[in-house]
């Protein structure tokens, strides 16, 4: 991935590498899953039970579809990450 930000004459510019919807959400759910996993939570069930989902519904967010805003700071919280973890570090 390109660096999003760069330094020149002009000051700090930012550089969005365009990615399309999908491949945005393809690579939150897998860091969502990466997280979780790394943090040692391997019991699906108790996990989205922390998160107020059933298992069904927590597998959604690491297949397919994001985590939605109002459990993106839980979920650092309990994998524990910082939040540009799971949004992504320029250089990921």
């Amino acid at each position: 991935m390109k660096n999003l930000f760069s330094i020149d004459e002009g000051g700090l510019s930012f550089n969005p590498e365009p990615v399309s919807l999908e491949q945005y959400n393809q690579a939150f759910c897998q860091r969502t899953e990466q997280l979780r996993l790394t943090s040692g939570h391997t019991d699906i069930t108790l996990f989205a039970q922390l998160l107020g989902m059933t298992a069904k519904q927590y597998l959604i967010h690491e297949a397919s579809t994001p985590l939605p805003h109002s459990l993106i700071l839980l979920f650092c919280s309990l994998v524990g990450a910082n939040i540009t973890e799971i949004y992504g570090e320029p250089n990921d």
